[in-house]
């Protein structure tokens, strides 16, 4: 895509890299798009940064406001879990930090909330603080990463579902689902068509099935799902090495494992190979204060580099479009 002014020759569009992504930059004397316009831009781009309109987090919530008309506050939301817990920081506690207190680890590339059925259509994130060295978000267009994986591995995801096994001690549910009433979370997984069984301590086990990979258009699909955060993460708890980026904080075994639907672990090989293939393709956001950035959530994963520095302050709100 070639650098171009919209007809009401008030924004630059350029490419955010060769593959996919827009960025949206005013014209001298321009004020904020058109809403409906930077949705539709947007969805066309899979991700949208718009630079230069200097947002603060009141104008970042009034805007986001009229582009979606629901937000979710993370309920039952899987880095909701102990020191990893999201700080509510606004608009009914949908303008949340991405990982509590910290920001400073990396995050591999992975579709919001994947492992329920209620998932937000879109991610807004906004750029408070820029971090003075690394911390970009990374964005990777799902059907890029699919078109780029072997024809054989490509038939084990389209015939084979996922199982995402959530393993939940009673603070550690309440803290994620928002409630600590088993009747709620009852509700709650029976509204996600996740399984819920409840033990006699009050521990959890949580189960949602779905698909690894779904349509995207004619005759493509998108890999997007949980499946290379949640496989990194578990190595990263059984290694130790979560201990050393969470401290005390760190769990004793992953809260939430991904395996195919029969139970058994996804193999090595395609694992390695997915991370690969969404190696190649990813993009990485550059943030400058008062950015603000949509990744559309039904095509495009995101993830974080590790931070130099405590600075990073990027926060988040997950928007539904209907």
């Amino acid at each position: 895509m070639n650098a171009s002014v919209t007809k009401e020759k008030s924004f630059h569009i350029s490419p955010l890299s060769p593959d996919f992504g827009s960025i949206l930059e005013p014209a001298p004397g321009a004020t904020l798009p058109d809403p409906a316009e930077v949705m539709r831009l947007g969805q066309e781009a899979g991700a949208l940064l718009l630079r230069g309109f200097s947002f603060e987090l009141e104008s970042f919530v009034e805007f986001t406001n009229r582009c979606c008309p629901a937000f979710s506050a993370y309920v039952g939301g899987g880095i909701r879990f102990r020191a990893l817990n999201r700080d509510s920081l606004g608009a009914g506690g949908t303008v949340m930090s991405t990982t509590g207190s910290t920001q400073s680890f990396p995050i591999p590339l992975h579709g919001e909330m994947y492992y329920q059925k209620l998932r937000p259509d879109v991610v807004w994130f906004f750029c408070r603080q820029a971090p003075a060295e690394h911390g970009q978000t990374t964005v990777a267009d799902g059907r890029l990463v699919f078109e780029r994986l072997s024809p054989r591995t490509r038939d084990t995801l389209l015939s084979s579902r996922i199982r995402y096994i959530r393993e939940l001690a009673a603070d550690d549910w309440a803290t994620s689902f928002m409630t600590d009433d088993p009747g709620e979370l009852k509700r709650i997984c029976d509204a996600n068509d996740m399984t819920l069984e409840m033990r006699s301590d009050r521990s959890a086990r949580i189960e949602y099935v779905a698909p690894a990979v779904f349509p995207a258009g004619e005759n493509r699909h998108s890999l997007i799902n949980s499946a290379i955060l949640l496989w990194e993460f578990e190595r990263a708890v059984v290694s130790g090495a979560a201990v050393a980026v969470l401290g005390a904080g760190a769990p004793e075994k992953p809260p939430m494992v991904v395996r195919f639907e029969d139970g058994r672990e996804i193999p090595e090989q395609i694992m390695r190979e997915i991370e690969e293939a969404a190696d190649s393709a990813t993009v990485r956001l550059n943030w400058r204060n008062g950015d603000v950035a949509l990744v559309d959530n039904r095509v495009v994963m995101h993830g974080r580099r590790k931070t130099i520095g405590a600075d990073r302050k990027v926060l988040v709100r997950l928007g539904n479009l209907n």
